[in-house]
């Protein structure tokens, strides 16, 4: 069956629109752009397209579905839906302005100039290529798997989810990753898979099913619990993407000398006991 034809997004490279030149002009500050970026392009199946200025899509976005290998965006790119682009044909997405997504799952190479946005989920996949992000990063949950994630700035998001988390996902500042407790309470059980060894003593392995996760994301299925506005106890979260400037502290008023008066004949206060930091 014949591949339907994608909507045209840009100015094309096959088409002969642009060149492999004006691709590495415009991707030269993306470290990783020059493996991506080649003469070979012009030889692909699927097409190296550049976009001026912003581009916006209203549902799903899939860069094989549009037979795309490159994409680059001088601006924005927007998606009220799910991202998708792909390892196998292997693609890279370069957005010089911002990225936005209901939803994302990455498994090519994805370079954002600016900040990334994803409302719900950002999910990385297998580890032949990885992201470059020279923003800061906001999302509620992101799983990284083995795909590896160079943050230049803030990452900001509720939960850290996986147990290779701390090593592929390299922000200015480390966050600490959800323990399997808090997976298993942020996570739907579908997306869970609990090794329970039948001993007593032993608190139950539980391992987070990415292949299910995916899945579920694709068919537009839940991967987190309705949570609200409440993150689980002891998640890491980080509010906006720039940490507010602190307060000055106060300046303590200066005591007034008193006299001293024997300890019987006034019982002294008990300091207030310290809250716990979790």
């Amino acid at each position: 069956m014949a591949k339907t034809k994608p909507t045209k997004l840009g100015r094309s490279l096959l088409a002969g629109e642009t060149t492999v030149d004006e691709l590495r002009k415009l991707t030269k500050k993306f470290g990783f752009a020059k493996h991506y970026i080649t003469d070979e392009l012009t030889s692909y199946v699927n097409d190296s397209v550049i976009v001026d200025g912003n581009l916006t899509i209203d549902g799903d976005f899939d860069t094989y579905a549009n037979q795309l290998c490159r994409l680059v965006v001088t601006g924005d790119l927007k998606v009220n839906g799910l991202y998708q682009d792909h390892d196998d044909p292997q693609t890279a997405v370069f957005v010089l302005g911002d990225f936005e997504a209901t939803n994302a799952i990455t498994a090519g190479a994805l370079g954002v100039a600016g900040n990334v946005y994803v409302e719900e989920v950002l999910v990385g996949f297998y580890n032949d290529h990885s992201a470059e992000i020279h923003g800061h990063v906001t999302t509620t949950a992101l799983i990284p798997e083995n795909h590896f994630f160079s943050i230049k700035s803030v990452l900001g998001c509720d939960y850290l989810l996986g147990s290779r988390a701390d090593y592929v996902v390299k922000p200015k500042k480390k966050i600490a990753p959800c323990s399997d407790e808090q997976a298993r309470a942020v996570l739907v059980p579908e997306v869970l898979e609990i090794e329970d060894y039948g001993d007593p003593d032993e608190t139950p392995e539980i391992n987070i099913n990415d292949t299910e996760i995916r899945k579920r994301l694709r068919a537009h299925l839940p991967v987190l619990r309705d949570l609200g506005s409440k993150p689980a106890a002891n998640a890491p979260t980080v509010k906006s993407a720039k940490p507010a400037a602190a307060k000055p502290a106060a300046r303590k008023a200066a005591k007034k000398p008193t006299a001293k008066k024997p300890a019987a004949t006034k019982p002294a206060m008990k300091p207030a006991a310290k809250k716990r930091k979790r």
